[in-house]
This record gives C-alpha cells, structure tokens and sequence, in this order.
C-alpha cells in the first residue's frame, strides 16, 4: 500500500529542506476515528551523510465529546514530531520507541503514515473538555433527593453512598 505522507528524498545532498506534506485525515490507513479535515506536517529535513532528521509539526482537527456537558466539539491540535532515518543501517540500529527508523539503500522517499498516526493518536487529551467549560467552573448538581430513606434497599452496598449523599445535604 502506497503512502498518503511522504516525502521524496532521492538525490537529496547534504543540506536542510522544507517539509510541508497534507493529506485528509480519513485517507491515512487506520486513523482514529476523532480526526477530521487536513493532516499537515510542517517543518524541516536536514540531511547528514547517511541520516535524515525530521523536525516537524502536525496540525490536524480531532471532533471530540467534552467530558462534562457530552457536547461535541473540535480542537485543533499541534503535535511535535522529531524522527531519524538512517540511511543503508543495519536493522539493530532502529529504535522504534526513539523514533530512529531505517531506510534501505535505494530508499526513494520516507514514508510518514504511521507515525503520524501514532503521533497524533498519543496527541489526543486525555480529559476532553469543550472550550466553553475549561472557563467556567462545573458545579455538579445540589438538587439531587433520595426518595423512601426507609425502604430497604435490594443492594445493601449502596447504603453508605446514600448515607454520604444525605448528610452532604444537610
């Protein structure tokens, strides 16, 4: 399967050069489901002997559900990415976890689908929270009654969470 991000790197000397690859976000293979519109990757590609260094930054649009209201919203999110690719290196020297990749020989261009994705995929915020809410406080609600206090409840485990609630109300 062909690559959607790449980048062609055949002749290149020795030197830096300007990346700026999009695609749509729904065209790259296995993409979370929360990006929408364009991935772009904006940066440099400097090339020293037999490495390239990428540094580079994804700008893409998540569509996600806040947390506290269930609204949907999309924020647009900037990731940093920074890769090496070594050029004709040994397969031991590839560090997947350092983002250090290698490129055979007559490698013709760096492929950049599946990091970023996995860039992208770590970007997302873990507490998602709508524009609206990260500047107002949520107050969550004070008129919450436990009906039939007497009644024996069916699950003996829910008495002390009763309990709580009630006397926070008094």
């Amino acid at each position: 399967m062909s690559s959607v991000l790449s980048i062609f790197i055949q002749g290149y000397k020795d030197g830096e050069y300007t990346v700026n690859e999009t695609c749509n976000a729904q065209d790259i293979a296995e993409i979370a489901e929360e990006f929408v519109g364009t991935v772009r990757v904006q940066g440099t590609l400097r090339k020293l002997m037999q490495r390239f260094i990428l540094e580079a930054e994804i700008e893409a649009t998540a569509r996600l559900v806040c947390d506290v209201s269930l609204e949907e919203f999309e924020e647009e999110m900037r990731v940093p990415l920074r890769a090496t690719y070594l050029l004709g290196a040994s397969d031991a020297a590839a560090d997947e976890h350092n983002n250090v990749f290698v490129l055979t020989d007559d490698s013709k261009e760096i492929s950049l689908d599946t990091i970023v994705r996995e860039e992208l995929i770590l970007g997302l915020p873990l507490k998602r929270i709508a524009p609206y809410w990260r500047e107002h406080e949520w107050q969550p609600p004070t008129n919450i009654t436990v009906t039939d206090e007497n009644a024996h409840s069916a699950d003996d485990r829910w008495a002390v969470l009763k309990n709580m609630l009630n006397n926070s109300q008094n």
